[in-house]
């Protein structure tokens, strides 16, 4: 969902609202301290609504704008899900519901001792056998004998209770407001995304620790799993996009940002056991940075304004 413009009056606000809802765009208005604003419901229709909008502020007695009747009230506030960030009622979220019940089927069959064979054998980055692991080879022959569900299927497996907790929680906060707005393709790309470079430089450069506030890269191993680096790159997109593009209706609030940035660092110490980090970090990098440049692509959420014609 993506804000388009602010109108003073309610009358014209609605006027826009029905000349696109007659275009079979969805529309949502939102009473703010500077008038009325004009949010679409589909990313992929919102040049279309930015250039009916133009036009009306070009010419705002067009026909095409007033051939519904005008109401003389003012439209009722819709709920404020695109300013915090919140999804409104009823939106589509299965695909982050497929991700959260693909963990917890993944995680439940990784700790059985019947089951855990399979998990070794097909969903780690590379096979690791379960009497240790094979010696390490940077070739990663599964993948290049067409086996790549293999870049995505790490983060399905948690180590323990806590782990998939916590990372569900965060999963469910992002993954619903981005489904929202982008819709399951879009939010399945971001996660691709995410997850791919992620998981190829954990497996290359393994963990990131500090010693002495120094990082240091330790040797390499595919034993490693989680949805972090998932987590920490849809919380860099989200971060980055409602810090530059303010009209997207994404949100994360200063006190998560904190928190998820103190989590990052106090992982990187080794206080909490042996963490996935290059994980977090590449995945936050390759986040904060898709970020930006959809923000930048959508030109900061910018919208031009004609100037007021002169008397």
């Amino acid at each position: 969902m993506r804000q388009i413009g602010t109108l003073p009056d309610a009358q014209d606000a609605r006027a826009v609202a029905d000349c696109l809802a007659g275009l079979s765009i969805e529309t949502r208005l939102l009473q703010s301290p500077g008038g009325w604003e004009l949010w679409v419901c589909d990313e992929d229709k919102v040049p279309r609504a930015r250039e009916e909008y133009q036009a009306f502020l070009s010419n705002p007695t067009d026909e095409r704008f007033h051939r519904a009747e005008a109401s003389k009230e003012a439209p009722a506030p819709q709920p404020a899900a695109p300013v915090t960030g919140r999804p409104a009622a009823g939106p589509q979220r299965s695909l982050t519901f497929l991700l959260i019940a693909a963990s917890i089927l993944v995680t439940v069959l990784f700790h059985s001792p019947q089951e855990k064979k399979v998990v070794y054998k097909y969903l780690f980055i590379t096979e690791i056998h379960l009497l240790g692991e094979p010696p390490w080879d940077p070739t990663l022959p599964e993948l290049r004998h067409g086996e790549l569900w293999r870049l995505i299927t790490p983060a399905f497996i948690h180590s323990n209770q806590l782990h998939i907790l916590f990372n569900m929680i965060w999963l469910f906060l992002l993954g619903t407001q981005l489904e929202l707005r982008y819709g399951i393709g879009r939010f399945a790309l971001l996660v691709v995304l995410m997850a791919a470079p992620s998981h190829l430089c954990q497996y290359f450069f393994s963990t990131i620790v500090l010693e002495g506030w120094v990082p240091v890269v330790t040797r390499s191993s595919p034993a490693f799993g989680g949805m972090s680096g998932v987590v920490y790159g849809l919380f860099g997109f989200v971060w980055m996009k409602a810090v530059y593009e303010p009209g997207c209706g994404l949100y994360v609030s200063p006190t998560n940002i904190v928190v998820m940035m103190l989590w990052l660092i106090l992982c990187m110490t080794g206080a909490v056991g042996p963490i996935g980090n290059t994980a977090h970090l590449v995945g936050l990098a390759v986040g904060m940075l898709s970020g930006y440049v959809s923000a930048w692509w959508n030109g900061f959420g910018t919208v031009r304004i004609p100037p007021e014609p002169q008397e």
